[in-house]
């Protein structure tokens, strides 16, 4: 049994200080209090650590915050926030997003795989890959741990052909020869980016890191021939019979040809002068793909490499089918005329994060073919389009850290592969290959198991869900509360922070003349008068322009001296995610301090992912059925123990408990807090992993 592939990954430091996501505010009116928030509150000791490059004329702590806001609530004047970094939101474009460029960033700095430490925040379903999801039902089985387990998870491929039977004599020997092939530790190769600005060091790194990942890089002849003639045995020619020629490429494993009509001769015509080459035909994935590459086969291709563009979508008129569909189609074609084990398949275009290996794989890919990805590893920015100067002084990238950079990177696509497989119970990457049962598709869950009961799907905004009533708001008056199934156990608990954050921000400047306006016009308490002087606008509190000019009662338009401005506070943006958007998240803080929805019209039943619980929503009638029902006479109870087998009857007060966390992820004192919450509710709370400590006893 072979050794135990590993990548060698080692730190590449960036040569520039990345684009952060975020960056920080600071606005005037400093106390210039004696112990500042930023050296008392930041528990990471950011703004010690920070450094200010002027050549860039970028500050590193934006790169180095964790977006805790811990400063930003802490601050007396409240004078720090944060705001999404307008260089962030316009890197690549709306399938290389900005997160996919950074996420790339960081493993090809370290060759670490990228943990947030909250699970999968994005949305439950999208575009493209996202719509792809993979069998993971033998994710805690600790042998086929894919990184740490015991089993050996092999990624090893061949590429060539592969004969159609095997001719035995009748002392076992083969009677015809094994046609060539190339086996590589990895169903990666590094295919040659169509755009970018690369020199020679560029492409030495290309070649000298698919050496290192025993892979192979895709070249053109002329570099084949001069600046990579020292490993040209870790690369993929592209041959054009009217410029190159074929003594030149000795040594080479394989020769790739752009398809024509006449491309099996031109191969037959290579394989003559050269037996012991592997050629590879490149195919537009266009609405000719299919037929073609059945044709091919027939014909004795031995790889067929087929081509989509950068984003991941097919050609010609095949431009608005993603790849997942037409890789399928391919390898579907090739299985019904039971010619798919004659030859291997290759995909390019769109491979941009790790999943996406295994899911090609899966879509009946041999292996794929990253490029753009390459060159995002290297910093690049993925402009609309390259230009001189280029940001990142791409070409004088030295050919060592190019190549530790696309190896770091790779080997962390690497580890991500053997977890999925090992996941999927899996120990070669050979078997992944077409095994459709392995996953799932989004849209055909949709159309196979809700289509036939709800019909088409819609889609239906945010804004719609909020515009739904409230079954639990009270209408006999605004002052009247809302009720409590704890009752008299509810008590205002306020926040510990200086500083709540709100959805709006409220700014008042100097021309104000504290006349008291927009205090008496404003009902939420956001503007108070002391005295002859205004005190600072509590924002957090604000319900927005559009609800205060339904009321007739806008400070800002109603402000004598046009003191006030009123808007989305940046802030906003830069916490939560589709699961736990910011309006979920503040709402929730909101309701553990009154016991009560919000009354400020944030939305805290539906998060924004888009599936799951967020597209289930409760239809109530116009009318109630018993308008006499009152909510303290609905029974929330339910019994457990139920078969009467002689354990014992247990009732939970309401049918919800505190689910496990793990003791090295909450304090004793929360874990003590929540069993002490659940008994109020008359009801329970798991203590996960932690164990039963002695204090749970009490």
């Amino acid at each position: 049994m072979p050794g135990k592939y590993h990548v060698k990954v080692k730190d590449a430091p960036a040569r520039f200080e990345p684009v952060p996501r975020y960056c920080g505010l600071e606005v005037e009116g400093c106390l210039g209090c004696l112990v500042c928030v930023k050296r008392s509150s930041c528990i990471y000791q950011i703004y010690s650590k920070r450094r200010f490059d002027p050549a860039q004329v970028v500050d590193s702590g934006d790169n180095l915050c964790v977006s805790c806001l811990r400063c930003v609530q802490e601050c007396k004047k409240a004078i720090l926030s944060r705001a999404v970094n307008p260089a962030f939101e316009q890197m690549g474009d709306d399938y290389w997003t900005p997160e996919v460029i950074a996420a790339i960033w960081k493993q090809a700095e370290s060759g670490q795989i990228p943990v947030t430490g909250a699970g999968y925040r994005g949305p439950f379903t999208g575009p493209g890959f996202d719509q792809m999801w993979t069998d993971m039902s033998e994710i805690v089985r600790p042998t086929r741990d894919g990184i740490h387990g015991r089993e050996y998870i092999s990624t090893v491929i061949e590429l060539g052909a592969r004969p159609a039977r095997l001719d035995i004599d009748g002392q076992g020997r083969l009677r015809s020869g094994l046609p060539p092939f190339r086996e590589i530790a990895l169903p990666v190769i590094l295919d040659l980016p169509a755009r970018g600005m690369m020199s020679d060091s560029v492409r030495q790194g290309f070649a000298l890191a698919a050496e290192s990942l025993e892979t192979l890089a895709v070249a053109q002849g002329a570099e084949a021939s001069r600046l990579l003639t020292d490993r040209r045995r870790s690369l993929i020619v592209r041959f054009d019979p009217k410029r190159d020629r074929i003594e030149q490429l000795e040594g080479v494993p394989i020769i790739e040809l752009a398809y024509t009509v006449g491309v099996l001769k031109q191969a037959a015509a290579l394989k003559a002068k050269m037996p012991g080459v592997i050629v590879s035909i490149r195919l537009p994935l266009d609405e000719h793909a299919v037929e073609r590459a059945l044709r091919l086969v027939s014909g004795g291709a031995e790889i067929i490499h087929l081509q989509a563009d950068l984003k991941g979508r097919g050609l010609g008129r095949r431009k608005r089918h993603f790849v997942t569909g037409l890789m399928r189609e391919v390898h579907l074609k090739l299985v019904e005329a039971c010619l798919r084990d004659r030859a291997t398949l290759l995909l390019s275009g769109g491979i941009a994060l790790a999943e996406h290996v295994p899911k090609m794989l899966i879509c009946g890919a041999d292996a794929v073919g990253v490029e753009l990805a390459l060159l995002a590893a290297l910093e690049c920015r993925l402009c609309r389009e390259c230009a001189e100067p280029c940001p990142v002084a791409m070409k004088d990238a030295a050919a060592d850290w190019v190549a530790q950079r696309i190896v770091n990177l790779i080997g962390s696509w690497h580890s991500q592969l053997i977890e999925v497989m090992g996941a999927m119970g899996l120990r070669e990457a050979r078997r992944l290959r077409g095994e459709m049962g392995r996953a799932m598709f989004f849209e055909e869950l949709e159309r196979e198991n809700f289509g036939p009961l709800f019909g088409k799907r819609i889609a239906r905004s945010a804004e719609a869900v909020s515009r739904h009533a409230d079954p639990l708001a009270v209408k006999s008056g605004p002052q009247q509360r809302r009720f409590s199934p704890a009752g008299d156990k509810v008590a205002f608990c306020g926040s510990r922070f200086r500083n709540q954050l709100g959805k709006y921000k409220v700014v008042r400047s100097s021309a104000c003349k504290a006349c008291g306006k927009c205090a008496e016009v404003c009902g939420r308490g956001v503007h108070r008068l002391a005295g002859r002087r205004m005190l600072e606008p509590r924002s957090h509190l604000c319900t927005g322009p559009e609800f205060c000019r339904s009321q007739g009662a806008f400070c800002e338009e109603l402000c004598p001296e046009q003191a006030l401005r009123v808007g989305p506070d940046p802030l906003w943006r830069t916490f939560g995610d589709p699961r736990w958007p910011a309006e979920l998240i503040v709402s929730t803080w909101l309701q553990a301090e009154t016991g009560q929805p919000p009354d400020n019209g944030l939305e805290y039943r539906t998060g924004a992912s888009g599936g799951g619980f967020d597209r289930m929503d409760f239809l109530f009638p116009k009318q109630p059925p018993d308008p006499g029902l009152r909510p303290e006479e609905i029974d929330l109870s339910i019994p457990l123990n139920r078969r009467g087998d002689g354990r014992p009857h247990i009732t939970l007060g309401f049918p919800i408990y505190g689910g496990g966390m793990s003791f090295g992820s909450i304090s004793l004192v929360t874990m003590l807090c929540r069993a002490r919450a659940y008994q109020v509710f008359n009801s329970f709370t798991s203590t996960g992993e932690g164990g039963y400590p002695d204090e749970l006893k009490e």
